[in-house]
């Protein structure tokens, strides 16, 4: 009688970023026109992949282990913002690309993100540009902004924490943002 033996995997744990609280923006002296619409974020390749890549060490790609994103990331991104922007300007009617609303957008939101990883010193990082659109305005007058954030404690390799990391610095994008938009 034979033995058969096999490859066991790793049955990957899927994480989501989650929405944090920042400061409520008073809008009290302006009237919104409009709904505000979050379009999905742009990564570089190297980034935009199931598994959550934590890092480049040593001109490889560190990835976490057994960890995959819920979902595409530039979509997680986008729904996550429209949640943390929701949070800071109530009142506001804020949707993201795939969620249509009867409501006619006044204000576009456009993300490319560069870094979405933690660097050699292992402190998270998010770096890319912020773009916002009036539909009032022409299209070449549109704001961009850099956008850079770094995890004020260096972060360990657990995925948990690396994911809690990068949705605190989504919350600090959201804060800027809301001030841009109120």
């Amino acid at each position: 009688m034979g033995v058969v033996s096999g490859c066991s995997s790793v049955e990957p744990r899927y994480y989501s970023l989650a929405p944090c609280s920042g400061t409520v923006i008073d809008q009290s002296f302006v009237r919104p026109l409009g709904s505000i619409k979050v379009y999905n974020a742009s990564f570089p390749s190297r980034l935009d992949r199931d598994t959550i890549v934590q890092g480049d060490q040593n001109y490889r790609l560190k990835l976490a282990e057994a960890a995959s994103w819920s979902e595409p990331l530039g979509e997680m991104l986008s729904q996550i913002l429209v949640s943390d922007l929701s949070q800071r300007l109530p009142g506001r009617v804020i949707v993201a690309q795939n969620q249509p609303v009867a409501m006619e957008p006044s204000e576009f939101v456009d993300l490319a993100i560069q870094n979405f990883e933690r660097d050699d010193s292992r402190h998270v990082i998010i770096r890319g540009v912020i773009s916002v659109r009036k539909k009032s305005l022409p299209q070449d007058m549109v704001s961009s902004e850099p956008f850079y954030w770094i995890s004020p404690q260096p972060v360990s390799d657990k995925a948990e924490d690396f994911v809690a990391s990068l949705s605190q610095g989504v919350g600090n994008m959201a804060d800027q943002l809301a001030v841009k938009l109120r």
